[in-house]
């Protein structure tokens, strides 16, 4: 992989001259495929086109397509970070919070690439970001594959196989410590400590969710839960102690995994992206996420002790030795971390689903965030420690 210290890659849908000419000579030494064709076809054209991807805050993504004389094709994946879709926060403000993230995603590519059979796009280039110089870029693999869509649910073998490759990231975590402990990776929030982000976020979802007759079930149950999620205690010991206390460490996870950022082909992993929120934390974290918001209540309900065995098992045979944690302590650590999760749901919900346009996306996820708070009230009326927090 290179990186690039002096070429900027536009955020527009041309390829400049001197674009293609860098590119020309980026793919000649890195891309095998591109290697191959261009031994006996020339160029003859380089487009750019960019990808509809609403889900995208942080960063514009661009299909490259290399044309050779043969009519042969090769894509790629430019992802350029940009402050542009926060356009109600001032640039200089947010730009901070663009280089932390985006870099932090550099240092995944070039660091963690060797995590053996994790299932990741081939990375060409990465350009990181700095005070002074505010074009960064990563060039990588275009990946072809499905995203499952939120509306839809995760099945089990998906859902199995997600285990396995969050199994081959935690396996590599108990193995480096010195990653796995290095502050630069322990839990971090980007807008500030969980406490303070989950306060700020308190006002905008309670006013959504008291605005719509739809919501009013699901209003009533988050009344329920009390202080609890913004209790700053609370928040602590759910993100960062819990685990701990289970005696289950904490490992190096993907920090973002739900049903845009992974790729399947069928049900098998093809790829799974965006990684700029890899750090150390509760190992079952990623797990919960999809199960709390790319699974319907029933798959949920149904199968989450299996994914969660699965992902122990299959951890376990990697060590090649008995883990230092029961897998019912595991389990645990899961089940508690659910109300982090449903939180994070419930602003998903309110910023992302609450247009008019995403009726069906909505509805499958106020049903979701309803029946997930209704388990973890059940959870906490058994659980001495939790119910103090009410």
């Amino acid at each position: 992989m290179t990186t690039i210290e002096h070429f900027d890659f536009q955020s527009k849908d041309t390829v400049c001259s001197d674009e293609h000419r860098h590119l020309m000579s980026l793919l000649t030494r890195k891309s095998e495929r591109f290697q191959e064709i261009s031994k006996f076809h020339s160029v003859q054209n380089v487009s750019k086109t960019q990808l509809d991807d609403e889900d995208s805050f942080m960063s514009v993504v661009y299909k490259i397509t290399v044309t050779f004389s043969n009519d042969m094709s090769v894509e790629y994946c430019l992802k350029v970070p940009t402050c542009d879709k926060m356009s109600h926060l001032g640039k200089n403000e947010f730009y901070p919070i663009l280089c932390l993230i985006h870099n932090k995603e550099c240092d995944f590519y070039e660091k963690f690439q060797k995590i053996d059979n994790l299932n990741l796009p081939k990375t060409y280039a990465i350009k990181r970001l700095t005070p002074e110089d505010h074009n960064g870029f990563i060039l990588m693999e275009f990946v072809k594959g499905r995203c499952v869509p939120v509306e839809e649910s995760l099945n089990l073998q998906q859902l199995l196989n997600a285990a396995d490759q969050m199994a081959l990231v935690l396996n590599y975590s108990i193995n480096d410590k010195e990653n796995t402990e290095d502050p630069e990776y322990q839990q971090y929030n980007i807008a500030g400590s969980d406490a303070e982000s989950f306060k700020s976020m308190k006002k905008p979802i309670m006013e959504y969710v008291g605005s719509t007759e739809e919501t009013k079930n699901l209003k009533n149950l988050i009344k329920k839960l009390g202080r609890i999620l913004e209790d700053p205690d609370y928040i602590d010991f759910i993100v960062a102690k819990a685990h701990l206390q289970y005696e289950v460490p904490s490992l190096l996870c993907h920090g973002d995994l739900w049903s845009n950022n992974l790729f399947f082909d069928g049900d098998a992993v093809k790829a799974i992206i965006d990684w700029q929120s890899f750090s150390a934390g509760n190992p079952t974290q990623d797990l919960v996420r999809l199960l709390i918001l790319n699974c319907s209540p029933e798959i949920r309900r149904n199968h989450d002790e299996t994914v969660y065995r699965r992902c122990y098992d299959t951890l376990t045979k990697l060590q090649g030795k008995p883990l230092s944690f029961t897998f019912e302590n595991f389990l645990r650590s899961a089940r508690v971390h659910y109300l982090y999760q449903i939180y994070l749901g419930l602003y998903i919900l309110t910023h992302k689903y609450s247009k008019t346009s995403k009726e069906l996306q909505r509805k499958v996820f106020i049903d979701r965030m309803e029946q997930g708070i209704i388990d973890s009230l059940a959870l906490i009326e058994s659980d001495e420690q939790l119910r103090a927090f009410m």
